[in-house]
This record gives C-alpha cells, structure tokens and sequence, in this order.
C-alpha cells in the first residue's frame, strides 16, 4: 500500500510564498508564527500568526512604542477615525497594554485554493499592512506623544 504523500502544512506553505517573493522570514515552528523583516528603513518587522483551525493568516506591524496611559484617549478615538478609511486592514489598540497595531488577514483553507492564489492572498495581506504602517506611521507616533489630536491625525491622512 503506497504511502500517503504528507502536505505541507499551512505555515510551510505561508513561509514557502514569502520568501519565493524576496521576503525574509524568521519562523517559530512551534508557535506557528513567524516575523517578516522589514524591507525599508525605519520600518518594523511584520509578525504573522498561522491559525491551521481556520485556515487563516494574520499579519500585524506593531509599533515599537507602547502609548502611555495620558494618550490613551486620543489613541482610541484615531483608531476609530482611521478605521473607517481602511477596508482590508484595521488598526488595534490594547488601552491595558498600549500597544498599537494594523492587522490584516487572508483565509485561504487549509489546501484547497491554488498555490499561486494562495500566494497572491498572503503577499497581499503582507503588503497591505506594511502599506498601513508606513502611511500611518508619523501620525500613530504624533498622537502616541500627545503632539497630535486624533482629528488632525485622521484627516492629514
């Protein structure tokens, strides 16, 4: 009885797509969550998370900076104003821990979409994020400071 050929699982395949685009990839095998190394400078690294349960991968860039508790308020009402301008990404922001981030994910099952399908998603999920981080990066690091009202903040975007 020949054996039966074993998939590669989500995260091999998420990890295959990024580096056959040039990314760099530092990969957590047991966690099932890797870092994408940022390509331009000043820019963080992206970190992704494969959910096999759902067939879904995330991918967050996080700003380095945690918001101190004075600015909370400000953070929560950009994050809601900015949020309306984005359709595939949203921002998040943990008030308890002031971490600030952009998320976007793509649901590609867990081996029924096309390889070359698959890896558009992922390269687009990825994309989509680093876009949001480099766009919103002055203005989440001016209202993290205080130096910037959420409605100047949201509308010089």
């Amino acid at each position: 009885m020949p054996d039966t050929p074993v998939l590669p699982s989500l995260l091999e395949r998420t990890v295959a797509s990024l580096q056959n685009d040039g990314r760099l990839v530092k990969t957590d095998w047991d966690l099932e969550t890797f870092d994408v190394l940022a390509t331009r400078d000043g820019a963080e690294n992206v970190l992704g998370v494969a959910k096999p349960s759902t067939g879904t991968v995330v991918f967050y860039y996080v700003w380095p900076k945690v918001i101190a508790h004075e600015y909370v308020s400000l953070m929560l009402e950009f994050v809601a104003r900015a949020n309306c301008d984005l359709y595939t990404s949203a921002f998040e922001f943990d008030p308890d821990s002031g971490i600030v981030s952009v998320r976007a994910g793509a649901e590609i099952g867990n081996d029924s979409v096309n390889r070359d399908a698959e890896s558009a998603f992922l390269i687009n999920a990825l994309d989509e994020v680093e876009r949001a981080g480099a766009l919103y990066d002055s203005v989440v690091r001016a209202v993290g400071s205080g130096n910037m009202s959420a409605i100047q903040a949201a509308s010089s975007i």
